[in-house]
């Protein structure tokens, strides 16, 4: 496997993560079950921060296709 194939499966599975933990958050929030003891606005903070997180990983996993690609047809 190559450092390109498993950088890309690194970065597909912290956007997978990080897609469950936004589902999470977000319904935590809609149905009212997060914590009581920590304001809403922080849960909705932590929302917007994993959010913007994986918009980083997807980017990231954009150049390492891009890459790839390039690899490619560059043989």
């Amino acid at each position: 496997m190559t450092l390109n194939e498993r950088a890309h499966d690194k970065i597909s599975a912290k956007i997978h993560t990080l897609e469950w933990e936004i589902h999470d958050y977000q319904n935590e929030i809609d149905d009212g079950t997060a914590t009581r003891f920590i304001p809403i606005e922080l849960h909705k903070s932590v929302l917007k921060s994993r959010k913007r997180e994986k918009e980083l990983y997807e980017y990231i996993l954009k150049l390492i296709l891009d890459e790839h690609k390039k690899r490619n047809n560059g043989n």
